[in-house]
């Protein structure tokens, strides 16, 4: 019953070549009593005359029900100039294998290729099954009509009988004005060319038209799961109306697979408001779908359980693999924050932090930063340091610890008279109020954190930006477009990652051009940045960073994120640049796919033998499109419509106004000029 809800929404779509499609499944599946009655009831107000008529096809032919026809009677009926078209569209659908041969030697004597555009369809649908190849031209024909029904009955008849034929005529067919037709020939060029299927597919998934993206996500259907997978996730993350989403959600519950719960968790933690609420529908009916499929044993909820457990640990391991990276710098300010954002994982009690900053003050050369990070690591806590009244008579490694460990009940009463004395606290101590006040703050405490956004210094910027997006993001969305532009890039950074919430594709863009910058603590911020997000919608970018990246500590950085975010299609892709020897970062994707396959075969299923068998096949399907010089490419088709586009076309109506108008213009002038301003 579900199927049939979601053909009659299609028979509802603005796009003919849709309505055309769940005519077709209508045919193939039938309709109950009830159905027929609905489908007559969208008959009534369906606009082009052509799906009007095979709507009453359909009726008629369940109507009149299966009958016993006889080749001679649709030969007769063939032949007869006034014939009815509704019965020969009927009886051709309608014929056997044993009156197939005379009824194709009646057709082609006929000159069908002049029969009416409501007709054709059927024809074509019988050539599909009962023609041969010398039918290939005359079908073929059929692609100078404007009627899209007749354009896609030949495509499916071609691509049976003689699909070498169909791709001389793939260029036409992707230029073609009706959108319908040109995502039709997206699914054909898969035939011969894969990847550059997925890049025609994803250009239109990605369009700025919605109408695009809709017959995109009808497509979409069509094509193997496994092959979309990576671009339908990209798309639920970065899009933002909801009636796309939902239709991507179908996509989704109608392929469950154990990998897709958890990226949809990733997708589901960036976003807010309807999106996060819509996403997270998303996972739980992937969750159902899997249970009830057998496909995983444990019970949705247990299974949310463990996904959002697993989500929170990968988060901590980015978060300490990224600052454990800042340890190495050759920058001892770079060294000294890092350390002390581990300090926090260490008060969190994160395991095998505190040996990491052990560890590194052996070695740290600076003793200023050895012994700031050794007093703070060692301090230890007095459990009567809270009972004293007077906070401003402790040491600062007192006070440091007293805001590390404010809960809700404590809150007012220390993080309160502090806001008041704010001269009389360190930087650090500042950053720890207003971390305090994100946890347990409200909107009143947004006046105090909006005007520590007047600080010059970088970490109490961040702390706010963070801080408002909790308690008033409203505020800080106003203050945005500034923070953005600030001369600090790492609190541009953090003001780009708060914008994301509000536009992603934005967010994601901005992040790319710092990608891009001269400073490599601006990339090394972007990066981190990045790996905030979930991996669906920054994986290509971060990996496409690895090849223009030449700081050593920003591409381990790169790949530690990758690493953490095993994904097939980055594995598929590392292999193919490692195998490629003009590469100059060859050696890092030669140590990053073996790793990344190793992760798969525990996550997916798949042993590594045959992981690297799909590689190399890919790598051989890639190499061969890159090595076809075929007209059908996606830059030579956006050119040749970006022509079509710019042509003026003239229809007969628009020339005879025109010259009327000219004339009329001309009368007037003449008129004026002998009548009231000749000298």
């Amino acid at each position: 019953m579900e199927q049939f809800t979601d053909i009659f929404a299609d028979l509802k779509s603005p796009d003919t070549s849709v309505r055309f499609a769940a005519l077709q499944r209508i045919e193939e599946i039938g309709l109950s009593p009830e159905q027929q009655t609905l489908l007559s009831r969208i008959m009534e107000s369906e606009r082009n005359s052509n799906l009007r008529f095979q709507m009453q096809k359909i009726i008629a032919g369940i109507s009149i029900g299966k009958e016993k026809l006889r080749g001679d009677d649709i030969v007769s009926l063939i032949n007869i100039p006034g014939r009815d078209e509704m019965k020969l569209a009927l009886m051709l659908e309608s014929v056997k294998k044993n009156n197939a041969s005379e009824v194709r030697d009646a057709l082609r004597l006929s000159n069908w290729t002049k029969f009416s555009s409501k007709l054709i369809p059927s024809v074509l649908k019988f050539f599909k099954k009962h023609g041969d190849k010398t039918d290939s031209d005359n079908i073929a024909a059929m692609f100078k009509y404007s009627d899209m029904r007749v354009i896609t009955s030949a495509i499916e008849a071609l691509e049976r009988l003689n699909p070498e034929l169909l791709k001389k005529h793939l260029v036409a067919l992707l230029v073609n004005p009706n959108l319908g037709i040109r995502a039709r020939a997206i699914r054909l060029i898969s035939i011969w060319d894969p990847p550059e299927a997925m890049r025609h597919f994803e250009q239109l998934l990605f369009s700025s038209s919605k109408e695009e993206k809709n017959v995109a996500l009808f497509q979409s259907f069509f094509f193997p799961f496994p092959q979309i997978e990576s671009l339908m996730l990209r798309f639920i993350s970065l899009e933002n109306d909801q009636e796309l989403i939902k239709k991507a959600a179908v996509v989704f519950m109608a392929n469950p697979d154990k990998q897709i719960p958890i990226k949809l968790m990733e997708i589901r933690q960036t976003c807010q408001g309807v999106k996060h609420t819509l996403i997270d529908a998303i996972m739980k009916g992937v969750l159902d779908s899997l249970f009830k499929a057998g496909i995983v044993n444990v019970e949705p909820e247990k299974m949310l359980e463990m996904l959002e457990r697993h989500f929170k640990e990968k988060q901590i391991k980015l978060f300490v693999e990224h600052f454990a990276s800042g340890l190495r710098s050759s920058d001892p300010e770079v060294r000294l924050k890092s350390a002390l954002k581990l300090l926090d994982a260490v008060r969190a009690e994160i395991p095998g932090v505190r040996e990491l900053l052990e560890k590194y003050c052996e070695k740290e050369p600076e003793k200023m930063v050895r012994e700031k990070i050794l007093s703070l690591l060692h301090f230890k806590k007095d459990d009567e340091v809270s009972t004293k009244k007077d906070y401003f008579s402790l040491e600062e490694n007192e006070r440091l610890q007293i805001l590390s460990e404010v809960d809700k009940d404590t809150f007012e009463e220390i993080v309160y008279p502090l806001k008041e004395n704010i001269s009389k606290i360190s930087m650090q101590e500042l950053a720890l109020v207003i971390k305090n006040i994100k946890k347990f703050g409200t909107s009143s405490d947004g006046a105090f954190v909006e005007k520590c956004l007047q600080s010059s210094n970088a970490e109490i910027l961040i702390e706010a930006i963070d801080c408002l997006s909790v308690i008033k993001p409203d505020t800080l969305h106003i203050l945005l477009p500034n923070l953005i532009n600030h001369r600090f890039d790492e609190v541009k950074i953090e003001a780009i990652k708060v914008f994301a919430r509000f536009d992603k594709k934005q967010a994601i863009s901005l992040l790319e051009k710092a990608l891009l910058s001269i400073k490599p603590a601006t990339r090394r911020s972007a990066i981190f940045c990045l790996g905030q997000f979930d991996f669906s919608s920054v994986g290509k970018i971060l990996f496409a960073a690895i090849k223009r990246e030449a700081d050593p500590e920003n591409l381990q950085n790169i790949i530690s994120i990758i690493k953490s975010n095993p994904d097939e299609d980055i594995f598929y892709s590392a292999y193919f640049e490692a195998k490629n020897i003009n590469n100059p970062k060859r050696d890092y994707f030669e140590a990053l796919y073996p790793e990344l396959c190793k992760q798969l075969t525990t996550q997916i299923g798949k042993t590594e033998k045959e992981l690297y068998a799909a590689a190399e096949e890919k790598v051989k399907e890639e190499r061969q499109s890159l090595a076809q010089k075929s007209s059908y490419k996606l830059e030579k088709i956006q050119k040749m419509r970006e022509q079509n586009e710019k042509k003026v076309f003239w229809d007969e109506s628009l020339i005879k106004f025109t010259v009327f108008a000219y004339t009329i213009g001309t009368i007037l002038t003449l008129v004026i000029w002998f009548g009231f301003m000749r000298p």
